[in-house]
């Protein structure tokens, strides 16, 4: 699995990851969100990609450069993608494809973001989102409070050290 920064041209994969992990949790109001609405919701962060090689066995992976923002990556399929508002270190988003669930993507996801901004990081999740709020609290993020919200009373979270 690669790790990289997103490009434009990947909008419509994080969208159909947004929609499918949304709809697979039964906690979200909407689950059918369009590519305008995703846009602007990660207008102004650093979004990365979680990618897994999809290649022929006849083709070799390619060494290009990152691809132009109007350009897709060929041999690679996204496989997660997260937002973050980085002057706040804020996770706005974390979505994993429901098909790679459970394989490290998240916390490979979250790596970057240390990786990129530093510690501490810090996220809201919906109480009624429970394999999320499972997920985050066995990987070291701490409960910090709740807050309200549009789609319900969330936790916010705040990572000082990634679990192993």
């Amino acid at each position: 699995m690669n790790i990289r920064s997103f490009v434009e041209a990947e909008l419509e994969d994080i969208l159909s990851i947004y929609n499918r992990a949304r709809a697979k949790e039964e906690c979200f109001a909407d689950v059918n969100a369009t590519l305008q609405a995703l846009k602007q919701l990660i207008a102004g962060e650093s979004v990365f990609v979680a990618l897994s090689q999809k290649l022929s066995l006849n083709q070799k992976p390619s060494l290009s450069q990152k691809p132009s923002l109007s350009q897709k990556p060929s041999g690679e399929k996204i496989i997660g993608f997260v937002s973050v508002w980085s002057a706040q270190k804020f996770v706005h988003h974390l979505y994993v494809d429901p098909d790679y669930q459970g394989k490290g993507v998240a916390t490979a996801l979250v790596r970057q973001c240390v990786d990129e901004f530093g510690y501490p990081l810090s996220l809201k999740c919906l109480v009624t989102n429970t394999a999320a709020c499972k997920y985050y609290e066995a990987s070291g993020w701490k409960n910090a409070g709740l807050s309200g919200g549009t789609d319900g009373d969330a936790i916010l979270y705040r990572l000082q050290l990634l679990a192993d």
